[in-house]
């Protein structure tokens, strides 16, 4: 967001010139200012944001070049996001390997908190400082996601 000036505020700075909602009672919506400021991925556990990607990308965990199933000791490495060689065509690959997050830097918890706020319908100066990243990987992002 941009204040009067032109210069782009933060988050916390735009949620508290934007109260949640006027007609709540102070203490409430003291207590709304306080979450949306003060709420991060810090909150988010990552392992449990890790099954949970993992297991919305793929229904059954298999081998991304030729299809097989995994052993019970490869599907527990392919859940930690560890690297699994297959035993039918002996390519290495991950969990992420063949999809929209293949290569990407963040980890799984901010990745969770992303698709949290943009999925809420926030703007992307908005996300960005939320997550820490650059407003333009926000919009990266959402076009890939719609795509």
């Amino acid at each position: 967001m941009k204040d009067r000036t032109g210069k782009y505020i933060g988050a916390h700075r735009y949620a508290a010139r934007n109260p949640v909602d006027q007609d709540m009672p102070e203490q409430q919506g003291e207590l709304a200012k306080a979450t949306v400021q003060e709420f991060s991925a810090n909150f988010l556990d990552e392992n449990k944001c890790r099954e949970w990607l993992i297991r919305k990308l793929h229904r059954e965990p298999r081998c991304p070049r030729c299809t097989a199933r995994l052993t019970e000791k490869q599907t527990e490495s392919y859940f930690r996001n560890e690297r699994v060689k297959c035993g039918i065509c002996k390519r290495y690959f991950t969990a992420l390997t063949d999809t929209i997050f293949s290569g990407t830097r963040m980890s799984f918890k901010r990745i969770v908190y992303l698709l949290f706020l943009i999925g809420s319908g926030w703007n992307s100066l908005y996300i960005a400082d939320c997550v820490g990243i650059d407003p333009s990987a926000v919009r990266f992002w959402r076009r890939r996601l719609k795509g």
